[in-house]
């Protein structure tokens, strides 16, 4: 069994003696993104979402799954919450990416400089990425 299969198993069981703590849904959420189980990381974070509307991590965390299935409208939709509710930068970079896929340049170069101007580290990708719209 592999750490992320682990990580599950133990948050399941968490989730079994007390069902109302949002921390074992992220846990889990986590690890399904990582094995690529995207439909049921979504249903993960959806849980947290019912426990504490306010997390967040698990709106990005959303809004990455929704991209990884190519479902970049929803996946702008959640990262514009997550971002309401904390401007972290590597949030701005994930809808940027979503905004990109989209064909939406003009809003993709806006949100990965907004990406810049919040502090992000991530300046290579960042460049990379604006570089590759003025080719399209």
């Amino acid at each position: 069994m592999d750490q992320h299969e682990e990580a599950i198993k133990i948050s399941n069981l968490a989730i079994k003696i007390d069902p109302s703590r949002f921390g074992s849904y992220l846990i889990k959420a986590i690890s399904q993104i990582k094995q690529h189980h995207f439909e049921d990381a979504i249903a993960s974070l959806n849980s947290v979402i019912l426990l504490d509307n306010t997390q967040h991590k698990a709106y990005a965390l959303k809004g990455q799954a929704l991209h990884c299935l190519k479902r970049y409208k929803e996946a702008v939709i959640q990262l514009d919450i997550a971002l309401f509710i904390s401007q972290d930068p590597s949030y701005l970079i994930q809808k940027a990416d979503s905004l990109l896929e989209l064909k939406k340049y003009k809003e993709a170069i806006t949100v990965y400089e907004d990406a810049l101007l919040e502090g992000s580290q991530e300046n290579d990708y960042i460049n990379e990425k604006l570089k590759s719209i003025q080719l399209n």
